[in-house]
């Protein structure tokens, strides 16, 4: 029981994090904007609520229409049940049954609901090089059992098909929790690029002195052999591709062309977050993170961990207490 409850925990924050951060892609249709709900999704009990509104609000976040939107509900639904399972054929885990050994990542990744979503969805956001819905040629046009039997390339092709109809429900129904709830924060897009670029690389290694224009590097100093981020590489990194470069190091970030944030409760999706040892000394910065919006963030954190989501950033016992102030970057406006 305390297993189940462990893990419906940390799914749950991971929903809130992704949810928090939430996209809204201008062009796409009524599903552009899903729900920041968390609880049950008809006939789905917690934790299947839980990871479809992790499918759908990643797959959102990175523009996918309402049929992709669908195909990786219905495909996850055959492949575990819509339940982050730690076992499989093979070597098979997570919500998409990805194997490691295949290309989809590590097994902490593929078992990171936000994480394997993403890889099921690819397209040039992907984590992973192997081939995603996105990738698949007219796969808009395909029935949508063919559309993910041509990702899962199951021994099973046909089985996807009987979760179509339940699929739409779920769909319908996180679709109508957002226009309960207002709808999603407006986010520039500017800001969208620089926060899908980011979470592109959710379980990239932290390596000091890592990251360039480009995507990892290799460290130095205690970053020396590792590819990877250090915390302003990732959101250097991450502005680039929305065309704004910004300086190397975080204390000189702080000083980027923009608007001063002096409140958490006043952050927005896009804006650069600082953190200090000393509030009254912006000298003393000594990390910077991409808001995701929503009390949430995606960060480089230090040696020996990856590039992840933190959730409830406002009570965070370590984080909020450092809290120097955001920017929002004069692009993003």
């Amino acid at each position: 029981m305390l297993r189940v409850v462990a893990f419906l925990l940390s799914l749950a924050l991971a929903l809130a994090a992704i949810v928090g951060g939430l996209i809204a892609v201008a062009g796409n249709d009524a599903t552009s904007c899903m729900a920041t709900a968390t609880g049950p999704v008809d006939e789905l009990d917690v934790e299947q609520s839980a990871s479809a509104r992790v499918i759908v609000a990643v797959g959102q976040q990175l523009g996918i229409p309402t049929r992709g939107l669908l195909v990786a509900l219905m495909t996850a639904r055959q492949e575990s049940g819509l339940r982050n399972l730690d076992y499989g054929d093979r070597d098979s885990l997570g919500l998409f049954q990805q194997r490691p050994s295949m290309g989809w990542g590590t097994p902490e990744q593929v078992r990171d609901p936000a994480y394997a979503a993403a890889a099921f969805y690819g397209g040039p956001a992907s984590p992973t090089p192997n081939r995603g819905l996105m990738d698949v040629p007219a796969w808009e046009t395909m029935q949508l059992n063919d559309a993910a039997q041509a990702v899962q390339r199951s021994g099973f092709p046909d089985a996807y098909a009987r979760w179509e109809v339940p699929a739409r429900q779920w769909l319908s129904a996180i679709a109508s929790d957002s226009a309960a709830g207002g709808g999603c924060p407006e986010v520039s897009p500017s800001s969208a690029v620089a926060i899908t670029a980011a979470m592109r690389w959710l379980g990239a290694p932290y390596a000091w002195g890592g990251g360039s224009l480009d995507g990892p590097s290799l460290g130095f100093g205690s970053g020396a052999g590792t590819v990877g981020f250090d915390c302003s590489g990732l959101t250097r990194y991450a502005w680039a591709q929305a065309g704004v470069l910004l300086p190397r190091v975080s204390r000189d970030q702080w000083n980027a062309p923009g608007v001063r944030v002096t409140a958490m409760a006043q952050i927005q999706a896009g804006d650069l977050l600082f953190f200090a040892s000393d509030l009254h000394d912006p000298s003393t910065i000594f990390h910077v993170a991409l808001s995701l919006g929503g009390d949430a963030m995606v960060e480089a954190p230090q040696t020996g961990d990856v590039v992840k989501i933190v959730e409830a950033l406002s009570s965070n016992p370590y984080w909020a207490p450092k809290f120097i102030g955001g920017l929002r970057l004069a692009a993003s406006s």
